[in-house]
């Protein structure tokens, strides 16, 4: 942000030369150039002194921004692997869980009687990218599998997950009502 000089407020400074000096000085047009320069070269220097300071205060408001922004991204940067390892740990341990304990199934009468959830009805493409997450693909690759679906068939299927989560939740043994 540049600063303008307001050439009113430069016309309205007065500069008075005392006595002592207008005496000391040859009456002449370098004499009086003389005698003036020193002045007229104070009220710039303090101009310019002004003009300085308030940029130096933009460049370090500047400075702290960026530091603050680029902070903030290596908190998102470390959250997002934190995640990232925790889903590879969970699996990790499953796979290790799976292969080395023995899995007995339960043998409770009351969880018979609760009947299945009804299957979702998903858009193939909605199936496709759904596998594609579950099985850790890459980004790019789940990108491309949701690229060709449009907004109202991704609409549908997340009200239609939403319908059966608040069926089970009412569902006996799993917690609620």
């Amino acid at each position: 942000m540049r600063h303008r000089l307001n050439p009113y407020t430069l016309r309205s400074v007065k500069v008075t030369i005392p006595e002592e000096l207008k005496k000391e000085a040859p009456p002449t047009k370098w004499g009086k150039i003389l005698t003036v320069t020193p002045v007229v070269m104070t009220v710039v220097a303090t101009l310019l002194a002004g003009l300085a300071s308030s940029e130096m205060t933009t460049a370090q408001y500047d400075r702290a921004l960026g530091a603050q922004l680029q902070s903030k991204a290596g908190d998102q940067w470390g959250y997002f692997q934190a995640k990232k390892l925790r889903g590879a740990m969970q699996k990790n341990s499953l796979e290790l869980l799976q292969a080395t304990a023995e899995i007995n199934p339960l043998a409770n009468p009351a969880l018979e009687k609760i009947p299945a959830p009804a299957k979702l009805n998903l858009d193939p493409k909605i199936e496709a990218a759904i596998h594609a997450v579950e099985n850790q693909m890459s980004e790019t690759e789940v990108d491309a599998l949701l690229k060709p679906i449009d907004d109202k068939t991704i609409a549908q299927a997340l009200q239609a997950a939403k319908d059966r989560k608040s069926v089970e939740a009412v569902q006996p043994g799993n917690g609620g009502g």
